[in-house]
């Protein structure tokens, strides 16, 4: 079994584990209570049951997570009660996410949004599909009057992202023009959902690129240092060629 994390809604990783020499049949649980194997007692909050999931390896070395919890384990959209898990798997269970390997985790994207009465708050998005809404068990949770239980749909889908309404009372729309089916959307691009207002942000850069500007401040760095030595060298040469004359 690959490693596992726990992360929040915000792409903060709370626990990680690794299980490659569980022996078969070994059973992992993840909930709020003690007794759990993976104990999330204050970090999940309510939406997380005492047991929510368990994890399970097979005879044949596969493993199967089942949820034990009423408020329901997803996958992207989709409420699931028993299913095989492969890596690259992410699942969702009151406002944690359950992430099966290395590579699973948050998209690059983020939502932003402004709530009743001014508070701002904001959570990654998946890779699939992200439901958004006033309801605690939407992949994003909006908590504005204007905004439907579930209210839209986020796609990521080969590094694009698509919003699609999800019949709400008052609708989404982007930059002004509602939504109708499914409609890409540009990072930057602010979304109304209802009265909310909703901004996509640009990928998160901290990766790579912050790697990038490192690496080229202190290519300055040295050049600026290479510079320093040769004018200090120039200046001693000449002291000395004067001396000698």
């Amino acid at each position: 079994m690959p490693v596992c994390r726990i992360m929040n809604r915000q792409g903060q990783e709370l626990r990680r584990f690794a299980t490659e020499s569980a022996a078969v049949g070994t059973s992992f649980s993840v909930g709020r209570s003690s007794s759990c194997t993976i104990a999330l007692k204050q970090e999940a909050g309510r939406t997380v049951s005492r047991v929510h999931f368990t994890v399970e390896q097979q005879p044949s070395g596969a493993w199967i997570l089942a949820n034990k919890s009423s408020h329901g384990t997803l996958k992207g959209d989709r409420s699931i009660e028993q299913t095989p898990i492969e890596p690259g798997d992410v699942f969702q269970f009151g406002s944690c996410f359950f992430c099966f390997g290395d590579q699973a985790g948050p998209s690059p994207y983020r939502l932003r949004w402004e709530e009743d009465g001014g508070v701002q708050d904001e959570a990654v998005l998946w890779p699939g599909r992200n439901t958004v809404g006033s309801a605690n068990n939407n992949t994003i949770a909006v908590k504005s009057e204007s905004v439907s239980r579930q209210h839209a749909r986020v796609t990521i889908s080969e590094g694009e992202v698509y919003i699609e309404d999800l019949n709400s009372s008052l609708g989404t729309f982007i930059g002004g023009k509602k939504v109708d089916g499914l409609v890409r959307v540009a990072p930057g691009a602010q979304i109304r959902l209802g009265k909310a207002r909703v901004w996509l942000d640009e990928p998160a850069r901290s990766g790579a690129g912050g790697a990038g500007d490192d690496a080229a401040s202190g290519g300055r760095s040295k050049v600026l240092i290479v510079a320093a030595v040769v004018v200090v060298v120039v200046v001693l040469t000449a002291i000395v060629l004067g001396l000698v004359r």
